[in-house]
């Protein structure tokens, strides 16, 4: 899969949506934030998981999101960021014709 389709806002996206954590703040490219994973609406599982990758291989948030999807761990967010964008394309060409 070509990762470099994908901008920086769908990179955080994709972090986010399972996580449950806000990663639009985050700078992909430095060290992967430290998540407490004991906060009711974060995925404490997933979490502790990719901080087991990131400290075992030294990742940044970046490179988590591409062994994610190098992995098809994200088959199903994809899909659903697909389904997602065509929602926002049609409701902007519905606007254009009022």
């Amino acid at each position: 899969m070509n990762t470099d389709l994908f901008s920086n806002s769908i990179r955080r996206y994709l972090l986010a949506k399972p996580s449950g954590d806000d990663f639009s703040p985050v700078d992909l490219d430095g060290p992967f934030p430290n998540i407490n994973t004991t906060q009711p609406d974060i995925n404490g599982a997933l979490i502790e998981r990719w901080k087991t990758l990131v400290n075992a291989e030294n990742l940044t948030a970046r490179q988590v999101i591409e062994k994610r999807l190098r992995s098809y761990e994200l088959i199903a967010d994809v899909f659903e960021l697909g389904q997602h964008t065509c929602a926002v394309d049609h409701e902007a060409s519905v606007l254009a014709t009022v």
